[in-house]
C-alpha cells in the first residue's frame, strides 16, 4: 500500500471501520517494513489494537450478504442476505448490541418468500421512526419480458421492536405505458426530506426497446407511498448502463451514482460511469450528466 495513501486513510478515520469482520487498517509492523515505518509523516500515529469480530451465516439465519450493514438507533447492526432464511429467498437480519459488544450470532427479523420479494442485494436505510426500507432484486410482479420486477419494502419498528412481516411499498416491473419496464433494483435506497425514495434498477425497457437500467423515484403521499415507481432516467449505454450500487443524495438534492458498464467503452463488461442527476424546480432532470467514464489506465 502506498504510504502516503496509508497516512491519508488513517487521517480520515478508516482505522475505526470494523463491520462484519472487515477491518481496514495496517499496523506499522504489519504489512509495512521498518524502513517504511520510519518514513511515515510526523502526524501519523499507529492505529490502536483492533479486535476482530466475525459473524457466520448458516443458511437458516441467512446466506450470502451482499449489501452493507447499518447501525440503528439502539446500536444494533441490521442488514440483508441475498439467500437463506426460512424460504431460501433472503432475509433481513440483526446482530444485537449487548452490554459487552454484540450478540454472537445474527438473528432473523423477516424472511422473503418470492411473493413479498426475493434476493435483496442492497443495504437498508431507516426513517426517523426507525422503520427499515430496502429493495429486492427479484420477486413481486413479472413484466412482459418475463423478468421478476423486484420490490421496495418496509420493516416496521414499534417500541424498539422490529416487525416480522415484510410490507411491500411498491412492485417494480411494467410501467404505465405498454412496452415500458423498470426491473431488478440493486443497491440501497436514498431518501429525501419529504420521505421520497430513490433507487437504481438493473433492467429497463422503453417502447419495447431493451435498455440498460435506470433510476426511479417512489413518491410519498401523506403517510403512505404510491404503489408504482416513477422512472427518472433510463440508461442506454451511451450514458452508462447496469447500475449495481445505491444512490447518494447531495445536500442540493442532486442524485449521484455509478453504472457498472458502458459509457465511453461500449463493450459489455467494460467501462462504467459516475453520474449526476440534477434537481429541478419541478422534480429531476430526465437525463444523467456523466461525471466520469471508467475503463482507462488513468482510473
Amino acid at each position: 500500500m502506498n504510504i502516503d495513501g496509508l497516512e491519508s486513510v488513517y487521517r480520515y478515520g478508516v482505522w475505526k471501520s470494523c463491520v462484519l469482520g472487515l477491518v481496514l487498517g495496517m499496523g506499522a509492523s504489519t504489512g509495512a517494513s521498518a524502513q517504511q515505518s520510519a518514513e511515515l509523516p510526523p502526524s501519523y500515529a499507529p492505529p490502536p489494537t483492533v479486535k476482530l469480530t466475525t459473524w457466520s451465516f448458516n443458511s437458516v439465519n441467512g446466506a450470502a450478504p451482499m449489501g452493507g450493514v447499518m447501525i440503528d438507533s439502539a446500536g444494533n447492526l441490521v442488514g440483508t442476505t441475498s439467500g437463506g432464511g426460512a424460504n431460501g429467498d433472503g432475509e433481513v437480519f440483526m446482530i444485537a448490541k449487548t452490554a459487552t459488544g454484540f450478540a454472537k450470532t445474527p438473528s432473523v427479523i423477516a424472511s422473503f418468500n418470492g411473493t413479498n420479494g426475493q434476493t435483496p442485494t442492497g443495504g437498508l436505510i431507516a426513517d426517523s421512526s426507525g422503520n427499515l426500507f430496502g429493495t429486492t432484486q427479484s420477486g413481486g410482479n413479472v413484466d412482459i419480458y418475463g423478468n421478476y420486477g423486484g420490490v421496495v419494502f418496509e420493516i416496521m419498528r414499534s417500541s424498539g421492536i422490529y416487525g416480522k412481516s415484510v410490507k411491500i411499498l411498491a412492485k417494480l416491473g411494467n410501467l404505465t405505458k405498454i412496452g415500458d419496464a423498470l426491473d431488478e433494483p440493486i443497491g440501497s435506497l436514498a431518501m429525501d426530506s419529504m420521505g421520497n425514495f430513490f433507487g437504481a434498477a438493473d433492467f429497463a425497457a422503453q417502447n419495447f426497446a431493451i435498455l440498460k437500467g435506470g433510476v426511479f423515484e417512489l413518491k410519498k403521499s401523506g403517510s403512505a407511498y404510491v404503489t408504482s415507481a416513477t422512472p427518472i432516467v433510463m440508461f442506454d449505454g451511451n450514458n452508462g448502463g447496469l447500475p449495481e450500487a445505491g444512490l447518494v443524495k447531495a445536500s442540493n438534492g442532486n442524485l449521484l451514482g455509478t453504472t457498472s458498464q458502458y459509457g465511453t467503452l461500449k463493450e459489455p463488461g467494460w467501462g462504467g460511469t459516475a453520474f449526476e442527476i440534477l434537481k429541478t424546480a419541478t422534480g429531476y432532470n430526465n437525463s444523467a450528466t456523466t461525471l466520469h467514464n471508467f475503463g482507462y489506465a488513468s482510473d
